[in-house]
């Protein structure tokens, strides 16, 4: 007798009865590297950010500079503490050289939090702010087009309307 016929056919499942669960791939709408280190940052519990790119490759803890790219990915994913500590370092690397350009920025526009916080620090610093002329022209020589223009005009008016 033959091994084979021991087997009843019908408890053996044919190829056909059996359905596997269909693999596919689910696209990341972030920078994969970014996306990567907020992986290891639910992992492991840690992430360093610095405000300059020389210094990522030195730490063994997962270091970035990017971190509104970050703030990005915790506010998608809904990562509140991780949204929290971006902020902080978003508000603690806040300066008069790079608040005009934060602050009209459509990453501003997009995330009311983070928005806030540079408006905040943009009115807090006005009188210091507006004696480089050269600086806020700068950026809003650098809107894109007409529309991205309009929004930046608009958010400033209304910023000096609440200043007055």
């Amino acid at each position: 007798m033959d091994w084979s016929d021991s087997l009843n056919s019908s408890t053996v499942p044919s190829i056909t009865s059996v359905s596997f669960p269909l693999r596919r791939a689910i696209p990341i709408r972030h920078d994969f590297k970014l996306f990567r280190l907020v992986l290891r940052y639910l992992y492991i519990n840690e992430i360093c950010f610095t405000t300059s790119s020389d210094e990522e490759a030195d730490s063994d803890i997962p270091t970035t500079c990017n971190g509104e790219g970050i703030y990005n990915i915790a506010s998608n994913l809904k990562i509140k503490l991780l949204e929290q500590k971006v902020l902080s370092f978003l508000g603690a690397t806040c300066d008069l050289n790079n608040i005009v350009a934060r602050t009209f920025s459509k990453f501003a526009a997009t995330n009311p939090a983070v928005g806030k916080l540079y408006d905040a620090y943009f009115v807090r610093h006005w009188r210091e702010l507006r004696k480089n002329k050269a600086l806020i022209e700068k950026v809003f020589a650098s809107a894109n087009d007409p529309e991205e223009a309009n929004r930046m005009n608009t958010k400033f008016r209304d910023m000096m309307c609440d200043l007055a």
